[in-house]
């Protein structure tokens, strides 16, 4: 994979941006490091050996349900 620099919309950089963690990801397990990410509502560390480790727990993902955020100056 290639990463290259952009200066497009959102979603271009946010693939970009997609693209550069999985690149990292797999250098870290080529590397033989462990890899920390979430799985549910889990901070899981996965090791190379195929071992879990949890580190804590997060809150559930909240939905969006709106975008419209409106400010009032009284």
């Amino acid at each position: 994979m290639k990463v290259t620099e952009t200066k497009g919309s959102q979603k271009d950089r946010q693939a970009l941006f997609s693209m550069a963690g999985t690149i990292a990801v797999r250098q870290a397990e080529n590397m033989g490091l462990p890899i920390t990410c979430t799985e549910g509502t889990q901070i899981i560390k996965r090791y190379p050996d195929g071992h879990k480790e949890v580190l804590g727990i997060v809150p559930p993902d909240i939905p969006v349900t709106s975008k419209t955020i409106k400010i009032s100056v009284e």
